[in-house]
């Protein structure tokens, strides 16, 4: 990809240890990884968001779904790859209420308390 060509320097931010774990990690001294989320104040927020290992792959990710995990869930198949990484702080994300529904929502997502700095203190 092309952010992590030697000459661009730059950060990735990925408050979601899933995800975060996933990034390249040999792009050169140039770049930082950030495992925190960006928010208006300092300090740690619970981040809702899709559990990856029932969503299915998406432009050239692997798949995390687990298949005996969908039948605990009540789910038919893996959930499209396009909500991979939908995440809200503070509330669940509403994009994926408005697909799913309440009920269903409610029952891929998960909640982590996470580290957050804001834009100024990430800079």
């Amino acid at each position: 990809r092309y952010v992590w060509r030697k000459e661009v320097v730059g950060f990735s931010v990925e408050p979601i240890k899933a995800y975060f774990d996933q990034l390249p990690s040999g792009g050169g001294a140039n770049k930082m990884l950030l495992n925190v989320a960006v928010s208006d104040h300092d300090g740690y927020e619970d981040i809702y968001f899709v559990r990856p290992d029932v969503i299915d792959s998406h432009g050239g990710s692997g798949k995390l779904c687990r298949e005996e995990l969908l039948q605990e869930l009540g789910l038919s198949k893996c959930l499209p790859g396009r909500i991979r990484g939908a995440s809200s702080i503070k509330e669940a994300p509403k994009g994926v209420l408005q697909l799913l529904g309440n009920e269903a929502a409610q029952s891929v997502m998960a909640v982590v308390r996470v580290p957050c700095l804001t834009y100024a203190t990430l800079v």
